[in-house]
């Protein structure tokens, strides 16, 4: 992913090789820093500009805490809200908060608390090889 502090554009691009991955099927990008908060809370929903889109299923994910460490390093997991879309052509998508689906490691949760808007601390975006949703 490329983007520029200057810019409200960041750019998802790349090849998914699911051998160099070892059979994963998907990638992934997200924003850095446990410092880093945003207040959506003034907003209606997320509106993404696909500017070329590849017929490929993406998902778009907020979280509103910052994982604690494993002993090993990695990042715990944590509750998460998910968006999947298909990016067509060109075109803009708008994703009202409401939209966005509680998740713990993949799953929905049905009785999850909701998600806090007024302290989103990380964002990401996901490309899955999958054709279907599900």
């Amino acid at each position: 992913m490329s983007c520029s502090p200057a810019s409200l554009v960041a750019r998802f691009h790349g090849n998914l090789d699911i051998t160099t991955l070892g059979g994963a099927g998907f990638a992934s990008q997200r924003t850095t820093g446990e410092d880093r908060s945003w207040d959506l809370s003034g907003y209606d929903g997320l509106e993404l500009h696909i500017a070329r889109g590849d017929d490929k299923l993406y998902t778009i994910t907020l979280k509103d805490k910052t994982a604690p460490k494993r002993p090993d390093g990695r990042l715990e997991s944590t509750l998460s809200w998910e968006y999947d879309f298909h990016a067509h052509g060109e075109k803009r998508v708008f994703i009202k908060w409401a939209d966005f689906k509680p998740t713990y490691r993949g799953k929905e949760q049905v009785d999850a608390r909701p998600l806090d808007l007024t302290g989103v601390k990380q964002i990401s975006f996901m490309m899955r090889r999958y054709v279907a949703f599900g």
